[in-house]
């Protein structure tokens, strides 16, 4: 086969010359982390193959981001940054990792109960992450909790044996919406943080298809509402039909509940409010004969 045509971008757009990458946690029997170089693939930039010297060619493993790859960066690579050179591609040059004075670590979005962490985004609200940090960052951290901004499960954990300079607090989760007059050494930190919503739904248990987006039928997920308010109401609507499960009921916050026992497959729509804050998702609940067919097309 010829060698495929060069992508081709319209003058007012320039591709980027680098890949950049954040960090993938792991844990050994004994629990000591480890953190890899987890490559991010531009927005909107198409699929193709790319090669980094020393690294390999690296495989797309989900939408935006590379498989981690690598071998498990020191604390230098982290306080530094690196970049490694990318062989044969028409634009990009190198894969970059910043140096940085902390990471916050995520649960998998797409399967948060698969104990997965890596720099995915922000902290949704409710949920545990991991903030991976310099030692300079701790008079900040501990005011965060002092001021019940912030909470973390047990005293913090040193991230690499050979240096001190480098800690782990887990099971991080942020306990206020409002953090409006708080001044840090490290703002950045608070930029990270704060909460950006004031509603999150999350969806646990259940059976899952194996890629992680949909239920199958009458083996369903609970449902969590975070919020900073006692209740919300949610409605729950099958999106092709209309017809209406729920109808503005109230849920406490904060605390799982079943949805109906004999919801029909299809495609849902779970919409919460709570006093002014508004959030939806989508919870999708397939057939058994569905799930060959899921795996498939990688639903």
């Amino acid at each position: 086969a010829g060698r495929p045509e060069p992508q081709r971008f319209s003058r007012a757009y320039q591709p980027p010359t680098r890949l950049t990458a954040g960090l993938y946690r792991t844990e050994d029997r004994w629990g000591d982390p480890a953190y890899y170089l987890y490559p991010k693939l531009p927005r909107h930039w198409p699929v193709a193959e790319v090669t980094v010297e020393n690294l390999g060619r690296l495989r797309l493993e989900r939408v935006g981001w590379f498989y981690p790859v690598g071998k498990p960066l020191s604390a230098g690579d982290l306080a530094e940054g690196r970049a490694w050179p990318i062989r044969g591609h028409a634009h990009l040059r190198e894969l970059q990792l910043p140096a940085r004075d902390f990471w916050v670590l995520v649960p998998d979005p797409e399967n948060p109960e698969s104990g997965a962490l890596a720099s995915w985004g922000a902290p949704k609200l409710g949920s545990h992450f991991t903030v991976l940090f310099r030692e300079a960052l701790w008079p900040d951290l501990q005011r965060l909790r002092e001021e019940s901004l912030l909470q973390w499960s047990g005293e913090r954990q040193p991230a690499f044996a050979e240096t001190p300079d480098w800690w782990e607090i887990q099971e991080c989760q942020v306990l206020a919406p409002v953090w409006d007059g708080l001044f840090l050494q490290h703002p950045e930190l608070k930029e990270a943080l704060q909460p950006r919503d004031r509603l999150h739904i999350a969806l646990s248990g259940g059976l899952r298809v194996p890629q992680g987006r949909a239920w199958l039928k009458d083996h369903l997920p609970q449902v969590t509402v975070y919020g900073f308010q006692p209740t919300a109401a949610v409605t729950l609507t099958e999106v092709v039909t209309g017809n209406i499960y729920l109808q503005g009921d109230q849920r406490s916050t904060n605390q799982p509940w079943d949805l109906p026992a004999d919801l029909p497959p299809g495609t849902y729509r779970i919409q919460v409010r709570s006093g002014t804050a508004h959030q939806e998702r989508s919870l999708k609940i397939l057939n058994w004969d569905d799930l060959s067919l899921a795996c498939v097309v990688g639903e």
